[in-house]
C-alpha cells in the first residue's frame, strides 16, 4: 500500500535527519584540550627560545632578539649569556651605562678611576676601547647607532649640567660635536639620514645633518671631522682636536687591556 510506502520513505528521512544532527552536535562541541596543549606548547617553545635572568644579575639587560643578557655582578664582573651559557665575561669596576646597539654588539660604559667606554661584538668574544675620560662626575646620557653607516653617537652630561655629544667610527675615532653649552633636554636622531636635533629646555633645535650644524637662529657651522693619530683625552672637555684611530672597518678596532 502507497501509505505504508510514504511513511517508509519518511521515517528514514527523520533517521538521516537525527543522526546528521546528532553528528553535528558531536562535531562543534570537541573538548578545547588539544588546542589548549597547542597554545602552551608553542608559548613553553618560545620561552625556551629566550635567554632567562640569572639570579645573581644586577641591572639585566637583554638584547633586541632575546638570545642574550648582559648583566654585572656584585663580584665586579660583566657576562653576557646566552642560550647555552657565558658567551662573555670580563672584570670591571662599576658599569654605568650599557645599551644593546643591535642583536650582538653591546655598548657599555666603565667608572674605574677614568670613565671608559667599550663596545663589545659578540662574534669576536672581545670588547675594544672606544675612548676615556679623566672624570668621575660625568653622566652617560644615551648612545645613538645607525647601523646603515655605522656611526656611533655618544652624549655624555658634565658636572655642570652641560652636553658633549661625540661622533665615533671606528677609522676616524671620537669627534665631539661643537654644540656649544648646552643644557640638553632630549635627542631625536634618525639613524637612515644620520640626522640629529637636539632639543634644550626651552625647546630650540639645534641639528646636525652631513658635518654641518645648524643653531636655532638659522646659522650654520662646518664640523671637521678629526683626522688625528691616537691620543686619549688630556682633560674633559679637550677631545675637540683629538681622536681614536683604527686601520680596520666597522668597530674592529684593537683590544685595550686584555679585554
Amino acid at each position: 500500500m502507497k501509505w505504508k510506502k510514504w511513511l517508509g520513505i519518511f521515517c528514514c528521512i527523520l533517521v538521516l535527519q537525527f543522526g546528521s544532527l546528532v553528528y553535528l552536535n558531536f562535531y562543534l562541541n570537541q573538548p578545547a584540550l588539544p588546542v589548549a596543549a597547542t597554545a602552551d606548547a608553542k608559548q613553553k617553545d618560545s620561552a625556551a627560545s629566550e635567554v632567562s635572568v640569572p639570579d645573581q644579575a644586577v641591572d639585566p639587560l637583554i638584547s633586541p632578539d632575546r638570545q642574550h643578557i648582559a648583566y654585572s655582578t656584585d663580584q665586579h664582573q660583566l657576562l653576557v649569556d646566552g642560550l647555552n651559557g657565558t658567551v662573555f665575561h670580563t672584570t670591571v669596576g662599576r658599569i654605568v651605562f650599557k645599551k644593546w646597539l643591535d642583536d650582538s654588539t653591546l655598548l657599555y660604559f666603565d667608572q674605574r678611576g677614568n670613565l671608559a667606554c667599550y663596545i663589545l661584538q659578540l662574534q669576536g668574544s672581545k670588547s675594544v676601547l672606544v675612548d676615556t675620560w679623566p672624570t668621575t662626575k660625568w653622566i652617560v646620557a644615551d648612545a645613538f647607532f645607525s647601523p646603515y653607516i655605522e656611526l656611533l653617537y655618544i652624549e655624555l652630561t658634565d658636572s655642570q649640567g652641560y652636553a658633549h655629544i661625540y661622533r665615533y667610527d671606528a677609522v676616524v675615532g671620537t669627534t665631539e660635536l661643537p654644540f656649544g653649552s648646552i643644557r640638553v633636554d632630549h635627542v631625536e636622531y634618525d639613524p637612515v639620514t644620520d640626522t640629529m636635533k637636539v632639543f634644550d629646555a626651552l625647546g630650540r633645535v639645534w641639528t646636525y645633518k652631513n658635518n654641518r650644524i645648524t643653531r636655532p637662529d638659522g646659522s650654520t657651522l662646518d664640523v671637521h671631522i678629526n683626522q688625528a693619530p691616537p691620543s686619549q683625552h688630556d682633560v674633559p672637555k679637550a677631545n675637540k682636536n683629538t681622536s681614536k684611530k683604527s686601520n680596520s672597518t666597522g668597530f674592529e678596532i684593537k683590544s685595550v687591556n686584555g679585554k
